[in-house]
């Protein structure tokens, strides 16, 4: 992994990084190529140029740096092990690589002859057509240049673009970074669903069990009333029938008021009901309770809300068995 280690330096950048690499280990070239997308274009390059690779076409990593009016490119190659050098280094120091390119392409691009900086014993150069070098001072005057501009001092650019950053080289944030991101997401998103789930699960338990509270109070007030019946299918539709042919018992408000008494008793924190018994005498309808609680304060928090929807309250006394408090109520509206 270490193998270009020391031609590797990365520049900060908006929201990254770009490598900038030794430009002795990346060629450029300029070549005519056919009018197509890119995506095509470096699907052709490796047999185009074929006959001026030094290595295997497969080792080789391309990619278009620029294009031309004219229908030319400015094509680099690498080697694929210096690109996943690169790729690993970033991954490894938890950057975020926006782009890779070679140091030459961060020197101004000539109107003419080449433009040279030089750095130690290395000599970078970037020529007129856009492709560039960098060698070791030793070696340049055996490229014979005729027209050199020494820009030493010059302000190095940041080429736009992602350079040699493409294919599986693409820019984007360290891979570990999507795990990361996902996993939390994953948990969250496991967490919210969990909890609505248990969230729906009990809020259903309890519905059902207050419908078939209602139901059970419907059902044994009717068959009080009226026990010679002997089929009994829908309850509150056969009460109400019933209640147009007697006058002691008004289905109506006996349906109300078990009903408004029974959302008081779901609503009330620590109130279980454990028996009811409905009788009307003298027109006075009254509905007496056994309730379950805790502590005598929830008994006494449900009289109240009683009170406070309109219906009369006698308590009846209360007593304690182990934990749980019981009360007795008598609940009743003058007709």
């Amino acid at each position: 992994m270490n193998e270009f280690k020391d031609h590797i330096i990365f520049k900060p950048v908006k929201n990254g990084v770009i490598a900038v690499i030794s430009g002795a280990l990346i060629s450029s070239f300029r070549i005519s190529l056919p009018k197509m997308p890119a995506g095509k274009l470096l699907k052709i390059i490796p047999n185009i140029m074929s006959d001026t690779l030094s290595t295997k076409e497969n080792e080789c990593h391309f990619a278009l740096l620029d294009s031309y009016d004219n229908g030319e490119y400015l094509v680099a190659l690498c080697d694929r092990d210096l690109m996943q050098n690169v790729k690993d280094l970033a991954r490894a120091q938890d950057l975020t690589l926006k782009g890779i390119w070679p140091d030459y392409m961060m020197m101004p691009v000539p109107v003419s002859g080449t433009n040279i900086m030089r750095e130690n014993n290395v000599i970078t150069g970037r020529n007129s057509d856009g492709t560039g070098f960098s060698i070791s001072a030793d070696l340049f005057p055996a490229l014979n240049l005729c027209q050199c501009h020494d820009i030493e001092g010059h302000e190095r650019i940041d080429p736009p673009g992602s350079g040699l950053a493409t294919g599986a080289y693409n820019p984007r944030l360290p891979v570990m970074n999507y795990i990361k991101y996902l996993k939390t997401a994953s948990l969250l998103a496991l967490s919210v669903f969990a909890l609505w789930f248990i969230t729906i699960s009990l809020d259903t338990h309890k519905n059902e069990q207050q419908r078939r509270t209602y139901q059970d109070a419907q059902l044994a007030l009717f068959k009080e009333k009226y026990p010679e019946v002997r089929r009994i299918v829908d309850v509150e539709a056969q009460l109400k029938a019933r209640a147009g042919n007697h006058q002691t018992l008004s289905g109506q408000s006996a349906l109300t008021l078990i009903d408004k008494v029974f959302g008081i008793i779901f609503q009330t924190k620590g109130i279980n009901l454990e028996t009811f018994r409905y009788d009307v005498q003298n027109n006075r309808k009254s509905l007496f309770l056994t309730v379950a609680s805790t502590d005598f304060a929830s008994a006494e928090q449900l009289k109240a809300n009683f009170q406070q929807a309109g219906i009369t309250v006698l308590d009846k006394g209360g007593r304690q068995d182990g934990t749980i408090v019981y009360n007795d109520f008598d609940l009743s509206v003058m007709q």
